[in-house]
């Protein structure tokens, strides 16, 4: 019997020995790099030649009251505006709105009106954008305002009137 134990010793020990001497895995190889063609010239297209600036004779109508009159002039990529606004303090109040106290709203008023051509490089279309705010009734919260944004065709010499709400209107003239 005693003969026998270092066998089995032996086959412990070099068991254990062989299992701490166990190669490492290698790490998987990286992948191969990518390669990326440069990329190709974008040619260049050429743009629209410009159109010369488009004069238009422009007023802004609120009900029978004429807002604003005035040319305006549109270029290629250039729009025409005009706004005017007005606040101030609102006028004195009756004793029966007395409730309002200094917290009665400024009395304002403004007109806007932008025009640009529609589209790249079109010749005869346009886009026209309008807005107007008046006060509401006097010593009471509020004003009302009114907008629109319209696109039209119009030839040299061409009239057009373009109606929104609250008797807003706009009446264009193409000069050149």
């Amino acid at each position: 019997m005693r003969t026998i134990v270092p066998i089995i010793f032996t086959l412990v020990v070099s068991t254990a020995a062989s299992a701490q001497t166990r190669p490492v895995p290698m790490p998987p190889a990286p992948p191969p790099p990518v390669m990326v063609a440069p990329p190709m010239p974008v040619p260049m297209i050429a743009s629209p030649a410009r159109i010369p600036a488009t004069v238009f004779q422009v007023e802004v109508l609120g009900g029978a009251e004429r807002l604003w009159a005035g040319d305006l002039r549109v270029g290629s990529y250039n729009n025409a505006s005009f706004n005017s606004s007005v606040n101030e303090a609102p006028e004195t109040c009756p004793a029966d709105k007395t409730n309002l106290g200094s917290y009665a709203p400024n009395y304002g008023r403004s007109v806007r009106v932008s025009l640009s051509r529609r589209g790249y490089g079109a010749e005869n279309t346009f886009s026209v954008s309008s807005s107007w705010t008046r006060p509401g009734v006097a010593c009471e919260e509020g004003a009302s305002t009114v907008s629109f944004d319209r696109s039209f065709k119009l030839e040299v010499g061409g009239k057009t009137e373009i109606k929104g709400d609250g008797g807003l209107v706009v009446r264009l003239t193409r000069l050149k």
